[in-house]
């Protein structure tokens, strides 16, 4: 809150900065940063402008409001205090300390609960995984594996590099599974398991019933990149 009191063009840029996050604008948050800015959180030591890029901004799809609760202004530097609503309809409070050079941020500093904060984006990322298979949403998967992404079908191959990975899931691009329960979400770092049943079709046409176990790996705890999966399917006899 800034009390009544005219918002002075700090705010106005801190304010730009989440409102960029919620409108997805990549080119409005350049514009805010210094070329040397650096980001620090639990789980971010300093990263400069690129990694932050790499790793953070991809968050903004899976954001959807923010409501900035206190903006505290004091000798060039910015508290805020704020509500950041997801996709998803989960929410979480964070507070961040911006830092300024003229009327560019130069530093953010961001403080959360980590369990909380880290537990809640673990399990968001791989539910949007396992949502994509379900929905025959290959680009999703495709365009969020590392290039030398190791990809595991246990008992049958192992496919090594985005290329074959792509190879894989294009017969699956649009095809939905109608019959699909998830059993189970583990997360742990920037490890994660989903367990659970489907009916898929065979090349007959005949439903049939298969348990899975799918193992994912990310590029770290904090990043949607998928370094590896390990995938366990097995037919369910009647």
């Amino acid at each position: 809150m800034n009390g009544g009191m005219k918002m002075t063009k700090l705010e106005e840029v801190v304010r730009a900065y989440f409102r960029a996050y919620e409108l997805k604008k990549r080119g409005l948050i350049e514009s805010l940063l210094t070329d040397d800015f650096r980001f620090n959180s639990p789980v971010d030591d300093g990263i400069n402008r690129d990694v932050y890029f790499e790793r953070c901004w991809p968050s903004c799809q899976s954001i959807k409001q923010y409501e900035l609760e206190d903006v505290i202004m004091k000798q060039g530097e910015a508290i805020v205090r704020y509500r950041c609503t997801l996709q998803s309809g989960n929410s979480f409070e964070n507070m961040e300390l911006f830092r300024f050079d003229g009327e560019e941020i130069k530093e953010i500093v961001v403080y959360f609960g980590f369990d909380n904060r880290n537990g809640m984006f673990a399990r968001e990322r791989v539910s949007k995984c396992n949502n994509a298979f379900i929905k025959g949403d290959a680009d999703y998967i495709i365009h969020r594996v590392t290039d030398d992404v190791v990809w595991e079908l246990v008992g049958e191959a192992t496919l090594t590099g985005k290329e074959e990975v792509k190879n894989l899931l294009e017969p699956m691009r649009g095809v939905k599974i109608e019959e699909h329960h998830t059993e189970t979400i583990l997360t742990q770092g920037n490890q994660a398991i989903v367990q659970g049943t489907m009916v898929m079709p065979d090349g007959n046409g005949n439903k049939i019933n298969y348990a899975f176990c799918d193992m994912y790996s990310f590029k770290d705890e904090t990043s949607e990149k998928i370094q590896a999966v390990k995938a366990f399917l097995i037919e369910l006899k009647e």
